[in-house]
């Protein structure tokens, strides 16, 4: 049976549907076909009792109440399903978040299993869940044979679960879900007085997926200072949208669907004791408790629970890059320019000062990698649209995990000029492109004999092509570090776009002498609570998703001159009515 979210009532007329669906065959034609690494995962039945969490833009999420897990289906425009089901795309996800993110993360994440399904019944699957979703969400659908299974981080852990009855006591858990955004920007980014989710508010407010702009920051929020977190998170309580929900045993109670009452009720179910003080009426008092808990729960390093700790070596891609890399602008400088005037009269500007974080805090973490990104969006681009041509997932991921797992004390980047290298050798390269996109490679090829044998005079016809801008470029921007940059920002956009879940459970002082010390929170004499804090949606993105990311911005910045000019010409026009009366 499958649950609508948030205490709606079971959509009874699907169960019967979906118990059909668990009837899979263990192997099929296709099947027999597909590679070891494939048939090691038998097929297995889709869930008959599960519940729609929710989507983003390329998963869509079940939950299992039996068994607190969650499965995690990739989304595709119909037919683009891949040749091996998806197993190559979620191994690579599984290696992605269990080599590489784990040197970062560790603490607060999970490997996730892999499950396979069969493709016929997930295309039933696909309909009978259909009017769950968000119409506007519906143009893409599961099509793919795997996905990824997680613990449901809407729950505490098992070694955390109180289970003891206390009267007068829930015992519900409550979690917070927080998608924290971009909580840093590089200098050669800061081309404005606003940050780069306040300035797409304007772009989504045109699009009509909100009614006003959000007054949340991100920077407030990875300040670390208590008065700008206070801010950012009432601001998000105020107007959530995609940024924040609230679950009580596993069901969303709060969102951007929702309503201030709603808010109310929960804070009365999570806080039952809480009474009004004097100059302070309840609102108030269950917002200082909710603030209380949540601060303290970004801002606490949290134990490995019995993971080796990180090792010196996470990085290995942070070293030392020339600063002040000039290359051209991947947005009209006109446009640019406007942008910046517009933004002058209204008065309005993020909080661009920053202070250092507690070591090992799930922010800090998440800050850590954003940080990787130092370059600015102009030079990425410009790298993007050199190494296109012979650049896709497979190889940048590949690369990363290799040096992640190998743990080896040389450049970060070797194994990404190998794996370009032999592209570059072999015919498949010849088809794809033959011209300056190769310049920059070739720098590092410096082995005339295989250029002479596959590519002939190539090399010096790239050699006369270069233009002295591009060689000015070249010479203060190696080649390895070009390449440590473009991973970097994928890195940062993996980090840019996850998620914080946040469970807590009250206990009482019998049961917090179970509870690990560093698993608790006290904010008040009377008042503890068991708390779990991990990351979630952690894909890795996409490399051709750069050029998705310069068209959103150049629509951000049309969205900011199009809704200020508007806005400006209505002022001035009550302006002059006014004076008229």
């Amino acid at each position: 049976m499958i649950l609508e979210k948030a205490g709606s009532s079971a959509k009874t007329s699907t169960s019967n549907a979906i118990k059909s669906m668990t009837q899979v065959s263990r192997t099929s034609e296709n099947d027999s076909k597909t590679t070891s690494g494939i048939q090691q995962h038998r097929v297995h039945p889709l869930p008959v009792e599960c519940v729609y969490r929710g989507e983003g833009n390329a998963n869509l999420v079940f939950a299992l109440p039996y068994e607190h897990k969650v499965i995690r289906f990739r989304k595709s425009d119909p037919g683009e399903s891949s040749p091996d089901g998806g197993f190559s795309r979620v191994k690579r996800e599984r290696d992605f978040i269990k080599v590489v993110l784990s040197s970062f993360l560790r603490p607060y994440l999970d490997v996730p299993e892999i499950l396979r399904y069969d493709r016929t019944e997930l295309a039933k699957f696909s309909e009978t869940i259909r009017s769950l979703r968000p119409e506007h969400r519906r143009f893409k659908e599961v099509v793919d044979a795997f996905a990824t299974k997680f613990p449901d981080y809407a729950f505490l852990p098992e070694f955390l679960n109180c289970k003891e009855e206390v009267p007068g006591r829930s015992k519900s858990t409550f979690c917070v879900e927080i998608k924290p955004k971009q909580g840093f920007l590089c200098k050669a980014d800061q081309k404005f007085r606003k940050c780069s989710y306040c300035l797409t508010q304007y772009y989504k407010l045109q699009k009509g997926t909100i009614s006003s702009r959000s007054n949340y920051c991100p920077l407030d929020l990875f300040s670390g200072e208590s008065d700008r977190m206070r801010r950012a998170l009432k601001s998000l309580l105020e107007d959530p949208q995609n940024n924040l929900k609230i679950f009580k045993d596993g069901v969303v109670v709060f969102d951007q669907d929702s309503e201030t009452n709603d808010l109310k009720s929960v804070f009365r179910e999570w806080f039952p004791g809480a009474t009004e003080t004097a100059g302070s009426n309840l609102a108030d008092k269950h917002f200082d408790l909710f603030f209380a808990l949540v601060r303290e729960a970004l801002l606490r390093e949290f134990p490995n629970e019995g993971q080796d700790t990180r090792d010196s070596g996470r990085s290995p891609m942070s070293f030392e890059i020339s600063p002040d890399i000039e290359v051209p602008s991947r947005l009209s400088p006109e446009i640019v320019a406007k942008t910046k005037k517009l933004l002058y009269f209204t008065n309005e500007e993020c909080d661009l000062t920053s202070t250092d974080l507690p070591q090992g805090s799930v922010l800090e973490r998440i800050l850590e990698i954003q940080r990787l990104h130092c370059h600015g969006a102009d030079v990425i681009y410009w790298i993007f649209s050199k190494f296109s041509p012979i650049l896709d997932n497979e190889i940048i991921y590949s690369s990363l995990i290799d040096i992640y797992e190998s743990r080896e004390n040389i450049p970060h980047w070797t194994h990404l000029a190998k794996s370009i290298k032999s592209l570059l050798i072999s015919d498949q390269y010849h088809s794809v492109k033959e011209d300056i996109n190769e310049k920059e490679v070739e720098i590092f090829i410096d082995d005339p004999i295989v250029i002479q044998n596959h590519r002939n005079s190539s090399k010096q016809k790239i050699r006369e092509s270069l233009t002295a801008e591009d060689k000015n470029i070249i010479g203060n921007f190696p080649i390895e570090e070009q390449l440590a940059a473009l991973e970097n920002y994928l890195l940062f956009r993996t980090a840019r776009d996850c998620s914080i879940l946040i469970a807590f459970q009250e206990i009482n002082q019998n049961e917090s002498e179970r509870v690990p010390e560093t698993s608790l929170i006290e904010i008040s004499k009377n008042l503890k609570f068991a708390v779990s804090v991990r990351i979630s949606d952690l894909d890795p993105k996409s490399v051709h998703s750069i050029e998705k990311h310069r068209r959103r911005d150049l629509e951000t910045l049309n969205a900011v001159i199009h809704i200020i000019e508007d806005e400006l010409s209505h002022r001035n026009q009550n302006r002059v009515e006014n004076s008229s009366l």
